[in-house]
């Protein structure tokens, strides 16, 4: 069950046996590692609850409780009982074949008493080991029967997974199909076995008794069950999602005034979303804590949470609204589910669904008078082929919503549900009709080959087909792999590609692309495409033609300049400017008023860079014109206004893209360099505004980031 906690250890032969393989193909310890690395990845991606632990044997050191300086040798506890981390694969990645060899039946005593007596004592719902060997470590079986009582007493089960298929009587449950095997899920069922393994040489006698060990524990009674590589790699190959204990919402189906059904609501379907990992820290243990400081005025001076209070804009003022006025005025509705109406259920088609889920509302378990009275309500709208329309408030503190109940389609006495659009979320558009004229319908055969072609893309027509609920989502897939990526390989650039498993589940098969290029084949001698010659003079189309000859309707609407604008001033001015008999200085002094105007309406410096691109066009279109005069009176009343207005963060900006004076260098009939130099003497250390204009900047970079 998702709800349910496990106690996972992962017990690993790393003896010398384990590093040898034939050439050109991975040691057993190589796959085992890969195998080890899914498994953890897939609980880290899917937030498992469960805790892994992971023990080696067969290496050099011994470090586990159980060592009496005889006993447990070569056996390290390489990680305690914790949530799956990245570090744990970092571990995992600089592990090499010893040179030693453990006794397997000991590894295994140290696992289950890491799970049973572990660091951090828990209650779990199950305990479970994961043992990877080829079974060539030697072992002593006399105190097998002690051993095999201790696991059935502490519930622990057994799993082994090998580079061969163990033969263990009876039979094992088919591996891994759904459920937690081997310490997880998946959600692919009824997926294609295997190939089968490729002829190697028989099994060793170790080999062989280490079966008979494994089926000597099974015969006991204890859970054992085995798998190959080959059954394992495929599933853990795709990353798990979040498993969601599944909680029933009750509630009272309102049916008129007298008329009340007690309901559950069952969530579904849902769209599955990426995990969230911003509070979760790559390695370690814990959440990562965010702190917010809040600074305020030229000294920066620290506020605290309780100073701070919401405001909106209401032109050019900040409006406060406090805590205690958003309760007062906060909509408080009712928990209910409350039938409003009913209709057909030809009103409520696939485009009206709006939300991201289907819910089902079923009787309450045990409530006979209850569910006889659903079923009589379900039979009803089934009858009468309609749905009701209920209004839906998951609390008092909740949004109402609109939701349509519509009755089972397997004729079970149960509803589904889905939400509807309120009249202000419609949006409705109008298309022209489609061409109707006889000359474009289609033929008789030409629709023959669109039925051609859609029976020939059937998936369901070929024998290993696998539903699309059977398939994981390659979005997701991707997502997690890339951040996977990121995490373990951190020089590594670029988004990997798909996993080349999941990426063969989207592969067109071979007897799909025949039929499907056989009926493109008829679509294209059916539907013939003609070159049609381009239209020129009377009747052609306005693209036809390169440059028409006759007006465009945009032409009389085009509106005339007559002054400097607030919308595109720079673009007014050089317009106004260019106007043959124009008064250059009148013009300049158009742009300054709209300068001036636009700064005094600026909401903290929302306009600065437009007031900026006016300023720098006015300075190259005096200079051009040999009249720096006019502009340096200009800029020098901008320095003033700012200044005696509090706008010295606009005069900042002004001195960061050096608009001061026109000097000598820049034309003849500008000012001396020592006057320019002067004139931001007093602004080149740091011109800093004050503090009711950093305030008014402040307000507004937060108040932007609270409607964000």
């Amino acid at each position: 069950m998702p709800g349910d906690k496990e106690a996972l250890c992962i017990c690993l032969d790393v003896g010398n046996h384990m590093g040898s393989s034939p050439p050109g193909s991975e040691t057993p310890l190589e796959t085992s590692l890969i195998c080890i690395s899914m498994l953890i990845r897939r609980k880290i991606f899917a937030e498992s609850k469960d805790d892994v632990a992971v023990v080696i044997f067969g290496c050099e050191e011994t470090v586990n409780s159980l060592f009496d300086g005889e006993s447990y040798t070569h056996i390290r506890v390489l990680q305690e009982l914790s949530a799956p981390k990245f570090d744990m694969l970092e571990k995992m990645r600089d592990l090499k074949a010893g040179n030693s060899n453990a006794d397997m039946l000991d590894a295994l005593v140290v696992s289950m008493d890491l799970l049973v007596n572990g660091k951090y004592k828990q209650s779990y719902d199950t305990r479970r080991i994961i043992l990877f060997t080829n079974l060539s470590t030697p072992f002593c079986a006399d105190n097998l029967n002690v051993i095999s009582q201790g696991f059935l007493k502490e519930s622990v089960e057994l799993d082994v997974i090998s580079p061969f298929d163990i033969e263990l009587l009876p039979a094992p449950d088919p591996p891994i199909s759904g459920g937690r095997e081997c310490g997880c899920s998946t959600s692919i069922a009824n997926s294609s076995p295997p190939p089968p393994p490729p002829e190697g040489k028989p099994k060793t006698d170790q080999q062989l008794k280490g079966e008979t060990l494994l089926r000597d524990l099974r015969t006991s009674g204890l859970p054992v069950s085995s798998y190959s590589y080959l059954d394992v790699i495929p599933t853990l190959s795709f990353y798990q999602n979040k498993a969601v204990k599944q909680t029933a919402w009750k509630v009272t189906l309102e049916i008129g005034p007298r008329i009340g059904i007690p309901v559950c609501r069952y969530l579904k379907t849902k769209e599955a979303k990426p995990t969230s990992f911003k509070k979760q820290p790559a390695s370690g243990s814990g959440d990562v804590i965010y702190n917010r400081t809040y600074l305020s005025g030229d000294n920066e001076e620290e506020l605290e949470r309780d100073e701070l209070v919401k405001g909106y804009r209401y032109g050019n003022t900040l409006v406060p609204f406090s805590e205690e006025d958003e309760l007062s005025m906060a909509y408080r509705g009712e928990k209910c589910y409350r039938v409003l109406g009913f209709t057909g259920a030809s009103n409520v088609g696939r485009h009206r669904w709006v939300g991201d889920s289907v819910c089902v509302v079923a009787a309450v378990p045990g409530d006979r008078a209850g569910g006889a009275a659903l079923a009589a309500f379900v039979a009803a709208l089934r009858e009468v082929d309609g749905v009701a329309i209920v209004r839906y408030c998951y609390s008092a503190a909740s949004a109402p919503r609109l939701v349509a109940l519509a009755p089972a389609v397997d004729g079970a006495a149960y509803c589904t549900a889905v939400q509807l659009p309120f009249l202000e979320d419609l949006r409705p558009l109008q298309f022209p009709s489609l061409d109707s004229r006889s000359s474009q319908q289609p033929t008789a055969e030409q629709l023959s080959c669109i039925d051609s072609l859609i029976d020939s893309m059937d998936l369901s027509a070929v024998g290993d087909w696998q539903p699309p609920s059977a398939v994981p989502n390659p979005k997701l897939q991707q997502i997690y792999q890339t951040m996977e990526q990121k995490v373990m390989d951190t020089e590594r650039e670029g988004v990997p590609e798909l996993d080349r498993l999941l990426s063969s589940y989207f592969d067109v098969p071979r007897e799909i692309q025949v039929k499907f290029s056989e009926s493109l084949e008829n679509i294209r001698n059916k539907f013939v495409l003609k070159a049609v010659a381009q239209k020129t003079g009377k009747g052609a189309l306005w693209g036809d033609l390169d440059e028409p000859s006759v007006p465009t309707i945009f032409d009389g609407t085009k509106s005339k300049v007559s002054v400097v604008g607030s919308v595109n001033p720079v673009s007014d001015f050089r317009t106004l400017s260019r106007l043959p008999g124009c008064r250059f200085v009148a013009v300049v002094d158009e742009l300054y008023d709209m300068l001036i105007k636009l700064l005094a309406d600026s909401f903290g410096d929302q306009s600065f860079g437009k007031c900026i691109d006016c300023l720098r066009a006015m300075r190259e279109d005096c200079v051009a014109r040999g009249q720096s005069d006019v502009y340096n009176g200009k800029i020098k009343l901008v320095k003033d206004w700012t200044k005696s207005q509090g706008k010295t963060g606009f005069w900042a900006e002004v001195v960061a893209n050096q608009l001061g004076l026109v000097t000598h260098s820049d034309a003849a009939d500008g000012v001396s360099e020592s006057e320019a130099v002067a004139f931001f003497d007093d602004d080149k250390a740091a011109v800093k505004s004050d503090g009711v204009d950093e305030l008014m900047d402040e307000s507004a970079d937060d108040l932007l980031a609270m409607m964000e």
